[in-house]
């Protein structure tokens, strides 16, 4: 939320007050992470700005078991088989891999990756694997949605 500015405080806000959960998969805390050590300075700045304030914008982290995790890394390599996700992006592939096994029904994000995966042949890969299905939606457009 960090780097999305006023779109993603707005649906922090909005979604909050409507009673709705916000999550963050371990791949995320590990990017954040990674980011806040090893990033240049914009990146450094941002990751640690996202840790301080993950508490008061009442984000909380998945808890996945070691079983739970492999589950969502092999789906995440069946997705990255499937070229629904670019090479390179293991990272995204992992995060909806994650977020599928948690049971998340929506991820929101801003990552063009993401926002890119074919929402039909992402069903499909999630059907395959018998893992429940994830809607990829940039919070401006769920936003603009429930208005």
């Amino acid at each position: 939320m960090a780097r999305g500015g006023e779109v993603a405080l707005d649906f922090q806000d909005t979604f909050r007050a409507r009673g709705y959960e916000l999550l963050i998969t371990p791949r995320v805390v590990t990017e954040l992470r990674w980011l806040e050590l090893y990033g240049n300075s914009a990146e450094r700045k941002e990751a640690g700005l996202a840790f301080t304030n993950l508490r008061q914008w009442s984000v909380k982290p998945v808890d996945l078991s070691s079983l739970a995790q492999a589950i969502a890394w092999r789906f995440a390599d069946a997705l990255m088989r499937k070229r629904l996700i670019p090479e390179g992006e293991l990272g995204d592939a992992r995060v909806l891999g994650e977020t599928a096994v948690a049971g998340v029904p929506v991820l929101v994000t801003f990552d063009k990756h993401l926002l890119g995966v074919d929402d039909d042949e992402l069903c499909l890969a999630a059907d395959e694997a018998d893992l429940p299905r994830v809607s990829i939606v940039h919070p401006g457009r769920l936003l603009r949605a429930i208005r």
